[in-house]
């Protein structure tokens, strides 16, 4: 009813309610996405394949249980990426050409994740890296040198292991990143 609708918020009243996006039509338009809801059967909705113009996702407690990346990587004018409890898997690959313009990633709490793999030639103009309390998370991804744009990481309430390895051994992977903030 509202094909050039260019912003869209949809949450669910708690963490558990699962949110059907199936009736929904093709959303050309659509810029900017927040999505606040497990997804039913834990995969991305059709919806989704129409998202071409998005510049701007959040999706939190989605529950996927796939690696949702080879998916989101379709939607080419991505700035802003926010994934929030968004995928209950153990890996989560970032493979070359995903996400040309995309200047801000944050990855939060995702119990499950154990290991982020970047390749060269992904996320050529991310400027700003967020990682928070992803708690399986022990080594620095190595392609994290790959981020040549990077200007600024936070780190918040990550595992002790992995902050030590990044102030240590593995720093020589972020030198090029002028600022590194961590918090707990």
């Amino acid at each position: 009813m509202l094909p050039h609708l260019t912003s869209l918020s949809v949450s669910a009243i708690n963490i558990d309610e699962v949110l059907n996006l199936n009736f929904l039509d093709p959303l050309p338009d659509l810029e900017k996405l927040h999505f606040r809801g497990k997804m039913e059967m834990g995969i991305l909705p059709r919806v989704f394949d129409s998202l071409h113009k998005l510049r701007e996702l959040c999706l939190a407690w989605s529950a996927l249980k796939e690696d949702p990346l080879s998916s989101l990587a379709l939607m080419r004018n991505l700035v802003y990426l926010y994934l929030l409890r968004t995928y209950d898997g153990e890996f989560l690959t970032f493979c070359k050409d995903y996400f040309p313009n995309l200047r801000h990633l944050a990855l939060r709490d995702m119990a499950q994740l154990a290991r982020i793999e970047i390749e060269c030639g992904t996320m050529i103009n991310l400027n700003h890296l967020e990682l928070t309390g992803l708690q399986r998370i022990q080594c620095v991804p190595e392609g994290i040198s790959f981020l040549r744009s990077l200007r600024s990481m936070v780190l918040r309430d990550m595992p002790e292991i992995f902050v030590e390895k990044l102030r240590g051994d593995e720093s020589r992977l972020v030198q090029h990143v002028p600022q590194i903030i961590y918090l707990d």
